[in-house]
């Protein structure tokens, strides 16, 4: 049961709260004596980060319920959802769906004015806006997974950053408040007297992803001595409810932050991991039976270790990452682009090399005339200067990958090249930024510059675009002032 007097939540919902969590404690016990714990999986759900239909955003503390949900039920997918978060799609046999808590530390209230009247926008629409609460809202929902929904399509890959993932190795070895010493060949450890980590040398590990879980998962373990974490909230209530001695608890709540690390990057677990580890199974077994609360209270602990190896040894700034996002896009980008010329290189060649050999057949079995050849010949001739591509008109420039583009009929865009699923160049115009005209459309680049005559690219599509603003500013400026004295020499007129 929950002490109401830290978190609002109805009597009706506490109790079911409470059967919730001693169903996924007995479902976690059972995994945990068969010596597979959700958080040693290198394959399945729980290798997945549980993600919301209605805002993408990550669950944080339904998702230890949501694993173990998705496996009594043979779920499959990362997404999970509430009725109104549909939009259209219906559920597969009427899914009966998944009771489940839902956190909110701020509620959407109507704004209103210093004397209490609401704040309406320009649409005259109420303005919303979100307040922070003083005690965290829970409620009992019934949430769905996408295995029972039709409509929303295929599961999303989770793209793991592994530009991100290599400056943050970088700078956990750089920037670690304890000292780590390469001295070890099968185990690693962190020593709390003498503030040492003690691991397996990097270039004896042929997974070096292994070796990424396994750092992190020692430096978990240094953030937790009194000088860096005595003052965090999460760890003295921990310190609290097991004691200081408990070195087993500590470890569970180590392994959910190695766990949560994991997931962000793809990061597998390594087999000697769990060989050593596979002692504390019986231990965390017995705690999560004696207090079913005791996997959501480890698994908040363990976000105090996130924010603290990310505030103070990571360190990324919000720059930083947008450049490190940016630059894996572009990576991504350019990748599938590579990815498409090439697969159209090689049908285009397995087309030219069918036609070769029915060409080469067709001249064994049928035996043209000289005469015949000839006028063959001229035909295709004829053909080839039929089909050529027309020059380029004289005033076009030089198409790059972006730049402004105008024509006078839909004023100033912007255009750019992309490679098509055929892997052949296009090029993409978006009208009206700024401009009279708006629509877009999508053209090669032999229509775009045969075709359409009048346009123009780069500079010369600046002061073209400006001189065409200038004049219909102008226009309109002549225009309201024939107004203005139309307006003016009515007003005088006798009645």
């Amino acid at each position: 049961m929950f002490n109401r007097e830290n978190y609002d939540i109805s009597p009706e919902d506490s109790e079911k709260s409470a059967r919730i969590r001693r169903h996924t404690a007995d479902l976690a016990i059972i995994d945990f004596e068969a010596g597979t714990p959700f958080f040693w999986d290198n394959e399945g759900i729980a290798f997945k980060r549980m993600v919301s239909i209605k805002t993408g955003y990550y669950y944080q503390h339904n998702t230890i319920p949501m694993i173990y949900a998705a496996r009594e039920h043979g779920y499959t997918d990362c997404r999970w959802g509430g009725i109104l978060a549909l939009k259209g799609a219906h559920l597969y046999k009427q899914d009966e769906g998944v009771e489940l808590e839902v956190w909110a530390n701020e509620v959407s209230v109507k704004k209103t004015d210093d004397n209490g009247n609401p704040v309406y926008d320009k649409n005259g629409h109420p303005i919303e806006e979100m307040v922070k609460l003083s005690r965290p809202q829970i409620k009992i929902e019934r949430l769905y997974n996408g295995s029972a929904i039709s409509g929303l399509g295929e599961e999303p890959e989770m793209p793991y950053n592994w530009m991100e993932k290599n400056e943050t190795r970088k700078r956990l070895l750089e920037n670690c408040k304890a000292k780590i010493v390469f001295d070890q060949t099968e185990n690693n450890f962190y020593v709390k007297d003498t503030d040492t980590i003690h691991m397996v040398p990097e270039a004896n590990w042929k997974n070096k992803d292994e070796f990424l879980a396994e750092l992190y998962h020692c430096i978990a373990h240094s953030t937790l001595i009194d000088n860096r974490a005595g003052k965090n909230p999460f760890f003295l209530d921990l310190k609290k409810r097991c004691g200081q001695t408990n070195y087993a608890v500590e470890e569970l709540v180590v392994e959910m932050a190695t766990y949560r690390f994991r997931t962000r990057y793809g990061l597998k677990i390594s087999d000697s991991h769990k060989k050593t580890h596979s002692e504390y199974l019986t231990r965390w077994a017995d705690e999560i039976n004696r207090n079913p609360n005791m996997l959501n209270y480890t698994y908040s602990d363990s976000y105090a270790i996130l924010n603290y190896v990310n505030d103070n040894i990571v360190q990324f700034t919000k720059e930083e990452q947008r450049t490190l996002r940016y630059k894996f896009s572009y990576w991504k980008k350019k990748k599938n682009q590579k990815a498409a010329v090439k697969e159209h290189q090689e049908r285009e060649a397995t087309n030219s090399s069918a036609s070769k050999d029915k060409e080469i057949s067709n001249t064994a079995i049928e035996t043209e005339s000289k005469e015949v050849k000839e006028s063959n010949a001229s035909k295709t001739k004829e053909k080839i200067n039929t089909t050529a591509k027309p020059a380029k008109p004289e005033d076009h420039g030089t198409i790059t990958r972006t730049c402004i583009v105008y024509h006078p009929d839909y004023g100033k865009g912007i255009t750019g090249e992309y490679i098509s699923e055929n892997g052949k160049s296009k090029l993409f115009i978006i009208f009206g930024e700024g401009g009279p005209g708006t629509g877009s459309g999508l053209y090669s680049l032999a229509q775009l510059k045969a075709a359409h005559s009048k346009w123009y690219f780069g500079k010369e599509a600046v002061s073209k675009a400006e001189s065409y603003y200038e004049a219909q500013k102008k226009a309109k400026a002549a225009l309201k002032e024939k107004i203005m004295k139309k307006q003016a020499k009515k007003a005088k007129a006798p009645a």
